[in-house]
């Protein structure tokens, strides 16, 4: 044999483990990837799963909106790994929100495929070449195998698996883009003389950024080039399959235009928020809140002596799903809502956000406290000679607003609040507790 033929295919060393991840995604994560999935799935988790296995083994377009944090880009890098070596796909594209994302997770998905001791006991025929490679990717392209090149491809945006007889993942590819990318045209030769193959599945992972997202003109660039080039790259013969995995950052961004099943009736779209029902009480929340935002132990204090009521009518999405220093998934969704204000947390935690402010309605700090007096409340100024009132109805609440005005015009604030009036230093009107309605009833 040639020096650069790598020898015998090593045996699978478990076909019962091996054929079991086969079937299942979720069972290929577990068993395979403990590493990256340290903690038990949820529900959510094992539905999107089988849903990504079903639409890669019987195709169709699938949208899934997770929260952030909880696994969304692991679990498409796993899907693309999984597809290939388990022989559900020979091309597979990964498509990102940039090119730099989406060449990291091509490195994620090369180091499970070079580094893997379970995979590379279980799935020898697909690895053990790239193993013999030894760290160096220029050794593929003379790479043989009983005297016959394996065409392993190990650089660049693009992976193509080495050709082994008898594997199902024999010369199936991988590839990377970021959305703004070029992707028109993508395809591989087959070796011999066979033709070529063109992608028939494609994976977007989370295919928007913040700017992007805030800007409905990307957004509709971005929804043609899925709509136009993306789901046109198996060509006229096959249709391809999609899976996007994404996260809802702004009301009409991409991910939500995707997520609508009445405007895009093709793609099965499913949200999920990490509490699928928000705490009842809150009341409790609010003063938690506010100690919080005091620092110091007094609001984990708070809650552990307070939990049971404080977690009444909570349901998260994940239980296993908080942080050192917190006892309990409710406690890590209402500590995020805490730390990155409602808009945010229901948009990018619950993807269900909340209707935008208007970035000319947004007051900063310093114009505030260029308009501050040393004046206490309801201490009138000697030189105001007016008084006037205003109210601001909204429907669970009023904001009042007392102003004092000399005859230069100069104006004072007086006092301001809320009825039904609150001792509470930081609030938003969504959160209010005491609201006219439980005031007055009705």
């Amino acid at each position: 044999l040639s020096a650069r033929d790598i020898g015998d295919i090593p045996d699978v060393v478990n076909h019962a483990r091996r054929y079991e991840a086969q079937q299942s995604l979720a069972v290929f994560c577990q068993t395979y990837q403990p590493g990256i999935y340290t903690r038990p799935f949820s529900d959510v988790h094992y539905a999107v799963l089988n849903r990504m296995e079903m639409s890669m083994k019987q195709g169709g377009l699938f949208a899934y909106a997770m929260p952030r944090g909880t696994g969304k880009t692991k679990i498409a890098e796993s899907s693309v790994l999984w597809s290939i070596l388990a022989g559900h796909r020979r091309y597979v594209v990964l498509i990102s929100a940039t090119e730099k994302l989406a060449q990291q997770s091509l490195d994620n998905i090369k180091k499970e495929l070079s580094t893997n001791d379970l995979i590379f006991q279980d799935w020898p025929d697909v690895v053990f070449p790239i193993w013999s490679l030894e760290g160096s990717p220029g050794r593929a392209s003379g790479q043989m195998l009983y005297g016959e090149p394996t065409y392993l491809v190990w650089k660049g945006d693009q992976l193509v698996m080495p050709t082994v007889p008898g594997s199902k993942a024999s010369g199936s590819v991988i590839e990377v883009r970021g959305i703004t990318g070029s992707i028109r045209g993508m395809n591989a030769n087959l070796p011999g003389g066979r033709g070529s193959i063109r992608p028939e599945l494609v994976v977007l992972d989370d295919p928007q950024t913040d700017e992007s997202a805030k800007s409905p003109t990307q957004c509709s660039d971005r929804e043609k080039i899925i709509k136009g080039t993306i789901l046109g790259l198996a060509g006229h013969e096959h249709e391809i399959t999609a899976c996007m995995p994404c996260t809802i950052m702004k009301k009409g961004d991409l991910a939500e235009r995707f997520l609508d099943n009445e405007k895009e009736p093709e793609w099965q779209g499913v949200k999920t928020g990490l509490l699928k029902s928000m705490p009842s009480n809150k009341k409790l929340w609010e003063e938690y809140a506010d100690l919080k935002r005091e620092k110091g132990d007094t609001a984990q204090n708070f809650y552990i002596e307070n939990r049971t009521a404080m977690d009444e009518g909570a349901v998260p999405m994940w239980e296993e799903c908080y942080t050192k220093g917190q006892i309990s998934a409710v406690q890590y969704a209402m500590d995020l809502k805490i730390k990155v204000g409602e808009d945010a947390f229901w948009a990018e935690y619950m993807n269900a956000p909340l209707d935008d402010i208007a970035d000319s309605e947004v007051v900063t700090m310093e114009q505030v406290m260029e308009k501050t007096t040393a004046y206490l409340r309801w201490q009138v100024p000697p030189n105001v000679t007016h008084l006037t009132g205003f109210i601001d109805v909204h429907k669970n609440v009023l904001y009042y607003m007392i102003c004092g005005w000399d005859e230069q015009f100069n104006g004072y604030i007086l006092q301001y609040n809320i009825w039904p009036e609150t001792t509470r230093k930081y609030f938003d009107r969504r959160d209010i507790s005491e609201t006219l309605q439980k005031k007055y009833g009705g």
